[in-house]
């Protein structure tokens, strides 16, 4: 179904003005500079007092704040996005999610990652094990992702290049799959911005360790069966003991820095 793409549209709509503005003052910034600065590691409290002010006085302000954190969130480049819209307040032109529980069918499901280091980036992907929401009066009531962590791809690289990147971050290095073979997040609330869009909270258990994690979900339902659930999340690995070339826990790593976060997008298709 066409619409059920629409989370790429809308959510980069505004971002290309996320390359202006400085997060290091208390200037007011525009929608996607405060929402860079919501994301950051290292909030200035001045900075996020005006953005808060700029988000309770308009109420554009505040949907084009929702569409950069979306799309900060699920580290799309927006430079080759084209810019759609969804009303911040209804939502897309199509029916909310009836009530029920959907039951995440795995093999027309993915979970995308991204990570980047001080020479570049790489980005591949990991297989959805199994999964489940529930949708009840118009929002979602209870939820659960199960990852596949041997199923860690990199798409960026071919050979033997691929082989040896896939296999470190299957090691202790990274996310020690031979101990941890599933990655867990559970939901805990939901709050519901519009018709389709939910502030998700939960936990993400990854290594064994379990951290609270928030996302953005756009819940589109196909007829009355199916739903397709797409959004994005930051996660830094070091609060899951994932300390290699970290500059938080090593100096003078120089290029050989990785950078603590990574991004996970997904796009889940579910059915009762």
């Amino acid at each position: 179904m066409k619409k059920n793409f629409l989370f790429i549209l809308f959510a980069a709509a505004v971002f290309a003005a996320c390359q202006s503005g400085n997060t290091n003052n208390a200037q007011v910034l525009d929608a996607c500079g405060c929402a860079k600065e919501e994301l950051s590691a290292e909030k200035n409290a001045d900075t996020m007092k005006k953005c808060d002010e700029s988000r309770k006085a308009d109420a554009k302000f505040e949907a084009d704040f929702q569409k950069c954190l979306v799309a900060a969130r699920a580290g799309l480049d927006t430079s080759k996005v084209k810019v759609g819209e969804m009303d911040p307040t209804k939502g897309l032109d199509i029916p909310a999610a009836g009530d029920g529980v959907y039951n995440v069918v795995p093999a027309t499901s993915s979970v995308k990652w991204l990570a980047k280091k001080v020479t570049g980036q790489h980005n591949g992907s990991v297989m959805v094990k199994s999964g489940s929401v529930e949708m009840a009066g118009g929002n979602i009531r209870s939820g659960q992702l199960v990852i596949d962590m041997t199923s860690i791809k990199v798409e960026d690289l071919s050979g033997d290049t691929k082989n040896d990147l896939e296999g470190h971050l299957k090691s202790e290095d990274f996310f020690s799959i031979d101990k941890n073979k599933e990655a867990i997040f559970t939901m805990k609330s939901s709050t519901m911005t519009n018709k389709h869009q939910f502030e998700v909270t939960g936990d993400l258990t990854v290594k064994g360790i379990k951290k609270e994690a928030k996302m953005t979900v756009l819940a589109i339902p196909s007829g009355d069966r199916n739903l397709s659930l797409n959004g994005g999340f930051a996660i830094d690995r070091t609060a899951y003991d994932i300390k290699y070339r970290s500059a938080k826990f090593f100096s003078d790593l120089g290029d050989k820095m990785i950078e603590d976060t990574f991004v996970l997008t997904f796009d889940l298709k579910a059915s009762k």
